[in-house]
């Protein structure tokens, strides 16, 4: 996910206020993990996805109107690096099984596919906003969602 979508910069369409406002919403899901991981216990990862939640922001939602060229490009890659890394901590965290690992893989892999469905959408049809914001937003929500779920049904497991 981190080097996937380099050229997102030149053909991610420009977004209404309330497509911004959705896609907003949608980056904010990713407060759900950060709140599992903090009632697991674990303040690093719930900080991670914290901050993986304000890059989301200002990659995603607020970059049109507040960045632009070069500082568009480093906040979308910082946004990519940190969600990469979250998103690979929390596979390897969760790996306590092998059904835990299966589940923790599941869900990262399904949640990828809608991001990669999102930026075909954005490479291919740059008109389509409406369509880029839900695919995106649902990229955010069902990954959100999916760890989430997965940490908190296998680390309460963890202690023994």
């Amino acid at each position: 996910a981190v080097s996937s979508g380099k050229d997102d910069v030149l053909v991610t369409p420009r977004l209404s206020g309330a497509q911004r406002t959705v896609l907003a919403t949608s980056c904010a899901l990713y407060l759900a993990p950060a709140c599992s991981w903090f009632c697991m216990g674990c303040t690093g990862m719930c900080m991670l996805f914290v901050l993986v939640t304000m890059l989301s922001l200002m990659a995603d939602a607020a970059a049109e109107w507040a960045l632009h060229g070069r500082r568009l490009a480093l906040a979308r890659a910082a946004d990519r690096t940190c969600g990469s890394v979250a998103l690979t901590l929390s596979v390897y965290l969760n790996s306590l099984t092998l059904l835990s690992t299966a589940a923790a893989l599941a869900a990262a892999v399904s949640s990828v596919c809608w991001l990669a469905c999102a930026r075909q959408v954005a490479k291919t049809r740059p008109k389509e906003r409406w369509r880029w914001v839900i695919l995106q937003s649902v990229w955010h929500g069902w990954g959100a969602a999916a760890l989430s779920a997965i940490t908190l049904v296998v680390q309460p497991t963890a202690g023994g």
